[in-house]
């Protein structure tokens, strides 16, 4: 059940070795029924993994934007949930808000960054439909008056400069669930931003990752 009124902050939080912070984008025009699906069925992953793992060593942070559900779902692994108002994706903004958050709810040494979604690789990250349901949230879409706003390399190389300053430090490590991101372009806008790069140069699968394996050795000692 989510915690509406909870505020993540209201006492002190454990600074943990490990922060995994996931951005998880399905409200996509060209996603459909099928990312929204993935996404909950990778949540549920994400979880077992998380709770599977010792939980001292690492804090799971999740932000997600679904497609046919309304607000923006934010949730610390074995915490608890809380939901924000519908927002746009890719805006900066909206990223910058996400590490403001992690920051204060999920505070640790080093930090893994995921980014989960569609991306057209150079072009940008996301295709949020938020700006085409102005004056009535989850409205039917106007195909004719949607204009795409995509979340830049540019942008998101400002965005994580402002992570930096919210996490007192450099992501370590940034992770990319989507195709097309191992790039000279992103290589480039991103070579201050983070020790290590994990992206693919072409289409990633749907099915999920590994999420056990790959937490197992943040979680342990």
């Amino acid at each position: 059940m989510a915690n509406n009124n909870q505020d993540a902050s209201a006492t002190e939080i454990k600074r943990k070795p490990w922060t995994v912070m996931i951005y998880m984008i399905a409200d996509d025009p060209a996603g459909g029924e099928l990312l929204d699906q993935q996404a909950n069925r990778e949540l549920d992953e994400i979880i077992y993994a998380t709770l599977g793992g010792d939980r001292d060593n690492m804090h799971v942070a999740v932000q997600m934007d679904f497609r046919n559900q309304p607000d923006v779902w934010r949730r610390v692994v074995g915490k608890g949930t809380w939901v924000q108002p519908e927002s746009a994706a890719a805006d900066p903004s909206t990223l910058y808000g996400f590490f403001d958050w992690v920051a204060t709810a999920c505070p640790a040494y080093r930090y893994v960054l995921m980014f989960w979604g569609h991306s057209r690789g150079p072009f940008g990250l996301f295709t949020d439909r938020f700006s085409s349901l102005i004056g009535s949230q989850f409205a039917e879409e106007d195909l004719q008056s949607y204009v795409a706003q995509t979340l830049t390399l540019r942008e998101l190389r400002v965005a994580l400069r402002n992570a930096r300053e919210c996490l007192q430090q450099n992501v370590d490590i940034i992770v990319f669930k989507d195709c097309f991101m191992s790039t000279l372009e992103t290589a480039y806008e991103l070579k201050d931003s983070a020790t290590y790069l994990i992206a693919s140069p072409d289409i990633v699968p749907i099915p999920g990752w590994p999420y056990a394996e790959m937490f197992k050795p943040l979680s342990t000692k």
